[in-house]
């Protein structure tokens, strides 16, 4: 929490918000959020507004002592309309695959398959082990 250095403190039950009171997150602040590149390897379909695209994305990295790409994450906001557009486009050139590449370590079920060649840099405020992804 950050507070205004003349604020005086305030006690309050319930929803009172005050202006010289603010919570930092790390989500805020692009310096204390962690980055990593990963390749996109699947996808699902997308529903609601996202019909007609492909939302969530599996992400995977590249284990070259296993020598096979290991999921690491979904991922699916943080996109604009246009972004899910031409990503569409751009996998459904020529970029899908009948089913998981051999060298594809998940325990995910894509909806679509696609070849291991484009790298996203994505940025979290942490990174946590999950239970599905290796």
């Amino acid at each position: 929490m950050l507070k205004r250095l003349d604020a005086p403190y305030e006690y309050s039950l319930g929803s009172k918000r005050s202006d010289a009171w603010v919570k930092l997150k790390k989500d805020y602040v692009k310096s204390m959020q962690d980055s990593v590149d990963l390749v996109v390897i699947g996808a699902w379909h997308g529903n609601g507004r996202k019909a007609g695209w492909y939302s969530p994305y599996l992400l995977a990295a590249w284990c070259p002592e296993r020598e096979e790409y290991q999921s690491v994450c979904r991922v699916m906001s943080g996109f604009s309309d246009e972004f899910y557009k031409a990503s569409k486009a751009f996998f459904d050139d020529g970029r899908l695959l009948d089913g998981p590449k051999p060298y594809y370590a998940t325990g995910e079920s894509c909806a679509v398959w696609f070849e291991p060649c484009v790298v996203w840099e994505i940025r979290g405020a942490d990174i946590s082990v999950s239970p599905v992804h290796g």
